[in-house]
């Protein structure tokens, strides 16, 4: 991400993490460093999408010789003791790995824009205004990992793009979950999907997405893997700007 610890945006931001962290010891969250620059998010939400898109992929993995299902027990470090998705690891290559995930509950928004960093800075703003009251119970719901985006290019550089910024529900909320107040905010809930996931680390941007989700396209390819879904595909990031190492960002494509 490009560094800007000046701006008042980037301060609020650290003083979010701070305060989750006090209040639950290396209870890190997301990755994002945020653009301060705004636009108004579209009000043509439409994460009903996304609900469809997995119901269609979910049905099955291509075929590889893997060692038997390996259970997520416990939770994997990177989610630093926060709820995270629970999965299986279907397979695991040096590259990448295939990954089984549970049905799950989700909240998002979509946005609109040329730029992923400023699309995300939109939704994570709306998405924790709902876990912090602005919801139908006006009730605080923890932080979770990691803040995924779903990410439907647009058709050239400089066109628009598709970005549905999600963070997962709890567990505890799962069956009870608290409705959003604002109309541009929607809880989602995804059926069990399959998806092959490369890992990296640093800080993410536009170019570490297309450099990752490039690396994995070719690895994929190269291991005989026809179908996958690349558009929309989604990231993922586990921890707050100001940690420096031992970063972790994924790309999930969307197995068929």
């Amino acid at each position: 991400y490009a560094h800007n610890s000046g701006t008042s945006l980037h301060n609020k931001r650290a003083d979010v993490y701070k305060t989750v962290c006090r209040q639950k010891q290396y209870a890190y969250v997301l990755v994002i460093y945020y653009s301060t620059r705004m636009l108004r998010p579209s009000s043509a939400l439409s994460l009903a999408l996304i609900g469809l898109l997995l119901a269609l992929v979910s049905s099955a993995s291509g075929a590889m010789a893997a060692p038997p299902h390996q259970r997520q027990d416990p939770e994997p470090a990177f989610c630093h003791d926060l709820d995270c998705p629970k999965y299986t690891v279907v397979n695991k290559t040096d590259k990448y790995e295939e990954r089984k995930y549970e049905a799950s509950k989700w909240v998002g928004t979509l946005v609109q824009d040329i730029d992923w960093q400023k699309a995300v800075n939109i939704g994570f703003e709306l998405l924790f205004a709902y876990i912090s009251g602005a919801n139908s119970a006006k009730e605080k719901i923890p932080m979770t990992a990691p803040v995924a985006t779903q990410i439907s290019p647009g058709q050239g550089p400089a066109c628009v793009s598709n970005f549905t910024v999600l963070f997962f529900i709890p567990f505890a909320f799962k069956d009870n979950t608290p409705k959003p107040t604002n109309p541009n905010v929607t809880l989602v809930d995804l059926p069990e999907v399959t998806v092959y996931v490369i890992s990296y680390g640093g800080y993410a941007d536009d170019n570490t997405l297309a450099e990752e989700g490039t690396a994995l396209y070719d690895d994929l390819k190269a291991d005989g893997k026809k179908n996958f879904v690349t558009d929309p595909y989604f990231c993922a990031g586990y921890d707050p700007p100001y940690r420096i190492v031992g970063r972790h960002n994924e790309i999930w494509y969307l197995a068929q």
